[in-house]
């Protein structure tokens, strides 16, 4: 059996075309159910669902590290042809993951136990709370199981049906949540239950798909190789110091509000987060089409191809963010008074921050991928835990300063942007040969649309109603 892939123009226009779909539904179902969340949990509730997956994201990072490494070579071997490694890659991983499941339920176990120590929660939802942080756990077990398994669809670059089953998922969720919620009440282990079986559902339907893509592709005792230890752990060792990192950045912010400053300040930022957060996941769709493509150029030997698709895809990202960027933040006011509520419109400042950094730091999910497909994760790995670890220090510095959410908004945006904005690019100038200044030129030209299209947006709904409509 042949392994075919697809890297062509089409086909990554189709991909883009259900990967941006698949942001529709989850931006739609953000906008609608995120308000109906917020006021049946409260600010305080609502801050620990936000948390549910605090503990797992720490503890699995060794686990992300190993499943990104084999992703990349499996995707390699696939791409290449070579059944005989993808088979030893794939039965190595396999029980490499279930090793890595021991070793680790030990520690969600006493994660678990002494909960209270690490996250704050009033004790009234304490059983409610652990049963979330629980469910959290057992997806993360089957999200690494999964991972391996559905590798073949994302070597083939089919990610078009990994967005449409996600697409399905979705939908199913925030109907399920709006029906439990309103029928049981708002309790929090009901989000846990909801994404685990539909976790199980999503594994359980996708698996024969995976398998008709790479049926050479089967687990044997004898496939078990020791000779890809030391190539997985050494790429997996800096992915899991690019994976700390970036879990230093992801929900700290609100764990820090949480332990630092006060559990309802944690569930108003966490909320605010909501917009930020579908920006961010535009540039994972965007990651989630460019990785393949990378991967198959790589393999191939392709390099002057992927620095054109780099470059290109770059500055589109760009002009997107800075456009859409803009337009909430000249509507900022509009926006928090009809989605929270007109109690909301004071932390517009905070708002504006959270958004302007993910304008300018969005272009990261053009860059980061090519690190992993050309296997040089250690300039990934440091740069990324160390601005992870100087986010924390400035995040807890500023909170003690008295700045309150809008410190730890600030530290997250300098410590993002001297990762995103100055560091990955300087790696793939390198990597690539692409001139450094082409990277720079295009934050200027983004921080540049961002002020005039937000300041137009601002100006436009201070006019007379009449006026605007004739603009």
């Amino acid at each position: 059996m042949t392994f075919e892939s697809d890297s062509s123009v089409s086909r990554v226009l189709k991909n883009g075309i259900f990967l941006f779909l698949r942001l529709g539904v989850h931006v739609l179902a953000g906008i609608v159910f995120v308000p109906f969340l917020f006021k049946n949990y409260g600010d305080g509730r609502y801050g620990l669902v936000a948390l549910a997956g605090f503990l797992g994201q720490y503890v699995g990072l060794i686990s992300a590290g190993v499943g990104n490494a084999v992703a990349r070579f499996l995707n390699i071997a696939l791409n290449q042809n070579d059944w005989r490694q993808a088979n030893e890659i794939f039965s190595t991983a396999i029980i490499a993951n279930l090793g890595l499941m021991c070793v680790q339920i030990p520690l969600f176990a006493l994660g678990v136990w002494k909960l209270e120590y690490i996250i704050d929660f009033p004790p009234e939802v304490a059983v409610d709370f652990r049963i979330l942080v629980v469910c959290n756990i057992i997806l993360f077990f089957i999200t690494m199981i999964s991972g391996v398994l559905g590798t073949p669809v994302q070597a083939a670059n089919r990610i078009d049906i990994h967005a449409k089953a996600d697409m399905v998922r979705q939908v199913l969720r925030v109907l399920l949540l709006f029906y439990l919620i309103s029928g049981v009440g708002a309790h929090l282990w009901i989000i846990g239950v909801v994404d685990l079986v539909l976790a199980v559902i999503y594994t359980a339907v996708m698996f024969p798909i995976w398998r008709s893509f790479a049926r050479n592709l089967v687990f044997r005792w004898e496939h078990v190789s020791g000779k890809w230890i030391k190539p997985v752990l050494g790429m997996a060792g800096w992915m899991l110091a690019f994976s700390f990192g970036q879990a230093l950045f992801l929900k700290t912010d609100v764990w820090v509000l949480n332990r630092f400053l006060s559990k309802e300040m944690a569930g108003v930022y966490a909320v605010l987060l909501a917009w930020p957060n579908l920006m961010r996941q535009i540039g994972n769709q965007v990651a989630a089409l460019m990785t393949p493509v990378y991967m198959i150029d790589f393999a191939k030997g392709n390099l002057e191809r992927m620095a054109e698709s780099c470059l290109f895809s770059f500055k589109l990202l760009s002009f997107f963010a800075a456009i859409l960027g803009g337009i909430l933040c000249g509507s900022g006011s509009i926006v928090l008074k009809l989605w929270l509520g007109e109690a909301y419109v004071i932390y517009r400042s905070l708002f504006y921050i959270l958004i302007l950094y993910v304008v300018l730091t969005l272009n990261k999910a053009i860059t980061w991928p090519i690190f992993p497909a050309v296997n040089q994760v250690a300039p990934l790995g440091t740069t990324t835990l160390f601005c992870g670890l100087l986010n924390i220090v400035l995040s807890i510095g500023f909170v003690f300063l008295g700045w309150g959410t809008h410190g730890v908004a600030l530290a997250t945006f300098v410590s993002l942007f001297i990762l995103y904005g100055i560091l990955y690019p300087m790696g793939v100038s390198r990597i690539l040969s692409i001139r450094f200044r082409c990277f720079a030129s295009g934050h200027l030209q983004t921080l540049a649309l961002f002020l005039i299209v937000a300041v137009g947006v601002h100006f436009i709904w201070q006019l007379p109603i009449h006026v605007a409509v004739q603009i």
